[in-house]
Formats: structure tokens, C-alpha cells, sequence
């Protein structure tokens, strides 16, 4: 009875088992035996493709200067030339840019000035004895008599004369400047207002070749903050140009404590500019790499890593040749290309270079010796050799006229430059308009000689009749005297070319071509400055102030003055001493009457013509065709005024 019970339990539960695998379908996992981890080979992985590298090093930007001469120093005060600032302006950038006439500054707040309160005067006691700038602008120990502009006074048309029981006081000027926060030298040290005193100290180290002038009119040099400086002057000395009185700064963390000698032996000088000077290879080229402190670096200045300065050597066309196959990127103004003006022009006619220029502010003359040094003590003319040709004023715009400037600028400069009106360029700020300059017209200079008694008497030359201090029948023969070039061909075309246009209009010439060492040499034998002449041409360097003080009688050389004046062709008005005076004297507050003077003397030069105005020298630079921001300006030192900003783009070449 067991066993059949057992088999029904049996058969129950498979019939069970059987009835779940039917409702609820499993999923088998067939069991795999366990490798330990230690006997499992990992899979190579698969090579992902080579991306190639995105950091690439840009090529070094490099540009080239060619300089027509090769500093002999670098040291500030060591010495000056075009070619050393423009090596400079890329080390130091300013701290003054003279750009049009209009002083900007680089590395200060703001240029100093009346109207923002940084220039101020104030009266000072004066005594005896004491060192002072008279009224007339020398620098005098005060005694009495001593002409002098008294406290509230501005121009010379109040001066008085000094007394020591008068009390009248005399006003010092006082000029500050502010540095720019956070300047540092390119070694990263800070550049402060004491590295500029220390520069101002440093000039007065003897055996530098320092002019004493500037030393000699200060009172105080000295220190009033961080980035504060003061400068103030002697009594008496308001100079118009403020960025003369600002020392450039020195870096006193390197140069204290050095000797003359020390610091003119120096090659590297240390600056706060745009590169840094790293290499100077005498004779063949200087090397700079880019100040990553330039206190402008956020503006993308420079835009070169390297830039290096070359001398090619001294002919013009090895300059235009070096630019044409890439040696040079620029040619600045030092390279003379003037020489060879035509072939620059035609090469930036054919798209080869682009041609930069700007005029003077150096301008030639024909100066009239109106009167020579034989008349200082008396003239006869019954004894003396040289006649009075040119007293008379209107004989001066005889001969004036009779000279045809346009073709002489077209032979020599390509109509490249202005033939001036005065001693001014017509953009000049205080250039007079509306004056009747004398033009080339034969026929009136011609009937202005009849006029002041040169007569055509029927022969090749005239005759005096009636010229006061000539005797009547003397002839119109004059002597002509120009310098002799390097180019002595064309030297010798210009003046016979002068000699046709005078013998054309009846003044006999006799023409004399002088090397500069003999026309130019010391009086009383030199001919120009020992007044020997009869019409001289001359080349003078204008300043930034108009050259009227170069027609001022007290500028005439003379014997009680050791033969030093500009005034060579002796020209004497009282009315013009008096304007140009006026001007020269009006302290920087008193613009109107500085305006008012200067334009007041060139009309009585222009009506007197003490000379003939001949042309403002052309200046020129030539770059490759997409280089950017060049300038030649006649009132920068040097074509590096802004070379921080030079650059080289396609976006620059210039359309037809």
C-alpha cells in the first residue's frame, strides 16, 4: 500500500513542473567556469589616426632699416645725429615727438602748458650780481642798467631798466611734468621721476660733450613725487619750448656712480621703448628684439620681434638697390637719396618703393651783402673797392626778379619742393598770407633796377645814375658765390644757369664756385662770415622757433663780436629788431603778442628782402610698397619718431 502511494505523490509534482514551464518562459544561462584574472590576454587596442600638431610657431617677424651712417655713439650724452635717434626713438620712444609743428609726448600725462597748470610764474627778489636773462634773452649778472622784464611784464615792450634801490622784482617759471604710472625699464625695473633728476645730474658729469646752456639757466631740477618732476629757471628765462627743460630719463639703477669715460664706452643703453637693444656690430649692423615691458605692448606694439639696423655704406644707389631686392625694408632720410631723386621716383612710378618726402626745415638763400665788413668803419665811395650795389631795396627786387626759381627747383628737386615767401613754409602756424612775394618776372625786375637809378645805357651791363652812394657810370657787376656740392657738375650748371638769368636783365656776374670749408670759414677772411661778398647762396638749419634772430642787427659779424652772427649779408632795421624781439621775448602766456610780432617781422623781410628765400631742402625716405605708418617729418630729430608703430601689411599698399 506504500510504494503505489509514493509513485501518485510523484507523478503530482512533475505534472506541477511541468504546468509553470508552460505559463512563464525562462531564460537559460548556461554556466561558464571561472579563469582567474591573472590568465586573461587583454585585446590590443585599435590605433587611433595621427592628428597633425595646431601649435605651429609663427615665423619671426623681422624688419630691416637701412641708416646712410652708423652712430658714433648711442650714449644720450655722447653726442647727436639722425641715424643715433633713430636707433634711440626705438629704445626710448620720445619722451617728446615734435610731429607738424605740434609737440606730443609719449611717456607723460600731458605736455605741459599755461592753460592746464602745469606752467606757473612767480616773482622772485633779485639782487646785484645775481644771474638773470636780460629782456634782449642773454644771460647776464644783473647790474644796474641791466634791461630786464619786471614782475607782470610778458614782452619787451615793457622791459625797464634795473636799479638796485627800485625794487622792482623778476618772475621765475616753473614747469612740471608727470610720468605715466607703471613705467618700467626693459629689465623690468620701475622708471621714475628720480631716473629723470638722475639724468639731468648725469649731464653735468665733466668731460661729457654737454652743452652748458640749459644748466647754465636752470635754478632747480628735482624731484616732487614718483612720476612728478619740477623744473624751474633763472629770472627771466621763459623758454617757449617746454620739452627741452625734460630730462630723458636714465636708468640710475645701472649707470650710478660711473665716470665720463664709463659711460661713453657704453654700447647697450637700457631704455623703455618699444625693443630692446641686444647686439651692435661695428660697421655692419645693430640688432634690437621686441620689450615685452613696453608700457604699450596691450596695443600689439611693435609688430616686429627683431628689428636690425644696417649700413650699406655711403652711395645712394646701393641704398635704392638694397630696398629693390629685399635687403632693406626702409631707406630713411640720412641715406642722402636727394642724389638720386629721379631713379627713386621712377622706381615708385613702376610700383617698386613708395617715395616719402617733407621739406625743411634747413632752407637755401641768395643773400644779399648789403653791408660788407669794409663799411664798419665808414664807406667812401670815392676810396672804398666794394660798391653799395644793394641799400636800396628795390635794387634787391630787381635782381629778385630776374632770377627764374620755378626752373631751378625743377632742375634740381623735381618740383618736389616750395619755393618760400619768407623764412616760414606756408603750413607754418605762423606763416603770414596775403603778402605779394616777388615772382619771376624779367620785365619788372628789369624796370624795378631803372627805378633805383641802374640804367640800360645801350651795353650788356647797366650803369648807376643816380643810385644814392654810387658814382654815376659805375656798372651793375656783382660777384655770385654758391657752394660747391658733392656733385660738382650740377653745381657748376645752377650757377651758370643764374649767371644767364642776371646778364639777361643787364647785372654782370662773375661767378664763384667755393668748396664749403673756404666759403663758410671763420672771419675776417672767410668770405660769408667775414661779410666779403656780394649775393652768397647759404644753407641755414631753422629751429622750431621762426630764424627771424637771423636778420637782428645784433647778429651781424663784426670784429667786436669775434665774427660769430648769423646776420651775414648785414641787414639793419630797427622795426624788424623790433618785432623779432617782441616775439622772441613773449613768455608762453602771452601767445597773442608771440603771434602777433612774428608775423608783423616777416612782413617787413618780405617787403625789405635782406635775401632771397630759394627753396626749404627736401628730405627723403623710401620704403618697400606694404610697409605702414612711415613718415618723413622736418620737425622730428630723426624718421624713427614713430617707429614703435611701423608695420609691414598688405593692407597698406597704396592704390593707384
Amino acid at each position: 500500500m506504500k510504494r503505489p502511494l509514493r509513485l501518485l505523490l510523484l507523478g503530482v509534482l512533475i505534472a506541477l513542473l511541468f504546468s509553470a514551464c508552460q505559463t512563464t518562459p525562462q531564460t537559460v544561462v548556461p554556466m561558464v567556469e571561472e579563469v582567474p584574472e591573472a590568465e586573461v590576454e587583454p585585446e590590443e587596442p585599435t590605433p587611433e589616426p595621427e592628428v597633425a600638431s595646431t601649435n605651429t610657431p609663427e615665423p619671426e617677424k623681422v624688419l630691416v632699416v637701412c641708416l646712410g651712417n652708423e652712430p658714433d655713439t648711442l650714449f644720450l650724452y655722447g653726442g647727436a645725429s639722425s641715424s643715433m635717434w633713430t636707433v634711440l626713438e626705438a629704445i626710448y620712444d620720445g619722451p617728446f615727438d615734435r610731429v607738424d609743428g605740434e609737440i606730443q609726448t609719449t611717456i607723460l600725462r600731458e605736455v605741459p602748458t599755461v592753460e592746464n597748470g602745469a606752467i606757473t610764474f612767480s616773482p622772485i627778489d633779485t639782487a646785484e650780481g645775481q644771474l638773470v636773462v636780460d629782456a634782449n634773452g642773454n644771460l647776464v649778472t644783473l647790474q644796474s642798467g641791466t634791461l630786464i622784464l619786471p614782475a607782470g611784464c610778458t614782452n619787451s615792450s615793457c622791459a625797464i631798466e634795473w636799479r638796485p634801490d627800485m625794487g622792482y622784482d623778476m618772475e621765475t617759471m616753473s614747469v612740471e611734468f608727470e610720468l605715466l604710472p607703471g613705467l618700467t625699464w626693459s629689465d623690468g625695473m620701475p622708471l621714475t621721476s628720480a631716473d629723470s633728476e638722475f639724468s639731468f645730474n648725469m649731464g653735468q658729469i665733466n668731460g661729457l660733450p654737454v652743452s652748458p646752456l640749459l644748466y647754465e639757466r636752470t635754478s632747480e631740477y628735482s624731484v616732487i613725487s614718483d612720476v612728478g618732476i619740477r623744473w624751474t629757471g633763472i629770472p627771466g628765462y621763459f623758454p617757449r619750448d617746454v620739452s627741452t627743460l625734460f630730462s630723458i630719463p636714465q636708468p640710475a639703477h645701472l649707470l650710478n656712480g660711473m665716470d665720463a669715460s664709463q659711460l661713453l664706452s657704453q654700447e647697450l643703453p637700457l631704455g623703455w621703448g618699444a625693443y630692446v637693444l641686444t647686439e651692435w656690430v661695428a660697421g655692419d649692423h645693430i640688432t634690437l628684439v621686441k620689450n615685452e615691458h613696453y608700457h604699450r605692448s596691450g596695443e600689439g606694439l611693435p609688430a616686429f620681434d627683431r628689428l636690425v639696423f644696417r649700413f650699406p655704406g655711403d652711395d645712394p644707389a646701393d641704398f635704392l638697390s638694397a630696398l629693390l631686392i629685399g635687403e632693406c625694408d626702409v631707406v630713411d632720410r640720412t641715406a642722402n637719396l636727394i642724389e638720386i631723386q629721379q631713379s627713386v621716383r621712377i622706381a615708385e612710378i613702376d610700383g617698386e618703393v613708395n617715395l616719402h618726402t617733407d621739406q625743411g626745415p634747413d632752407w637755401a638763400q641768395l643773400v644779399f651783402g648789403i653791408q660788407p665788413a669794409s663799411y664798419d668803419d665808414g664807406y667812401n665811395f670815392y676810396q672804398d673797392e666794394r660798391v653799395d650795389y644793394f641799400s636800396d631795396p628795390l635794387t634787391r627786387k630787381g635782381i629778385a626778379a630776374c632770377l627764374n626759381l620755378d626752373e631751378y627747383i625743377r632742375k634740381l628737386f623735381l618740383d618736389a619742393t616750395t619755393i618760400p615767401e619768407s623764412y616760414l613754409l606756408p603750413d607754418h602756424p605762423l606763416f603770414l598770407e596775403g603778402q605779394n612775394p616777388v615772382k619771376y618776372d624779367p620785365e619788372q625786375g628789369m624796370a624795378w633796377l631803372t627805378q633805383a637809378g641802374w640804367v640800360d645805357v645801350g651795353g650788356e651791363t647797366r650803369e648807376a645814375s643816380g643810385v644814392e652812394g654810387v658814382l654815376n657810370g659805375t656798372p651793375l657787376i656783382i660777384d655770385l658765390a654758391m657752394v660747391m656740392t658733392s656733385d660738382r657738375g650740377r653745381s657748376e650748371s645752377l650757377l651758370v644757369y643764374f649767371q644767364e638769368n642776371l646778364e639777361a636783365c643787364g647785372v654782370g656776374v662773375n661767378p664763384l664756385l667755393e668748396e664749403p670749408v673756404d666759403l663758410y670759414a671763420p672771419g675776417p677772411e672767410g668770405r660769408i662770415f667775414g661779410r666779403n661778398f656780394d649775393l652768397a647762396q647759404i644753407l641755414w638749419m631753422a629751429g622750431s622757433e621762426p630764424p627771424c634772430s637771423l636778420y637782428m642787427t645784433d647778429q651781424i659779424p663784426t670784429a667786436e663780436n669775434f665774427w660769430i652772427g648769423a646776420n651775414v649779408g648785414g641787414y639793419s632795421n630797427p622795426a624788424f629788431d623790433s618785432a623779432c624781439q617782441m616775439a622772441r621775448s613773449a613768455r608762453p602766456d602771452a601767445l597773442d603778442i608771440y603771434e602777433s610780432a612774428h608775423k608783423e617781422a616777416q612782413r617787413i623781410f618780405i617787403e625789405d628782402m635782406p635775401a632771397i628765400p630759394m627753396y626749404f631742402n627736401l628730405h627723403i625716405g623710401a620704403t618697400r610698397v606694404d610697409f605702414c605708418n612711415f613718415s618723413v617729418n622736418r620737425a622730428a630729430r630723426s624718421d624713427g619718431w614713430n617707429i614703435e608703430e611701423w608695420d609691414i601689411s598688405p593692407d597698406c599698399i597704396e592704390s593707384e
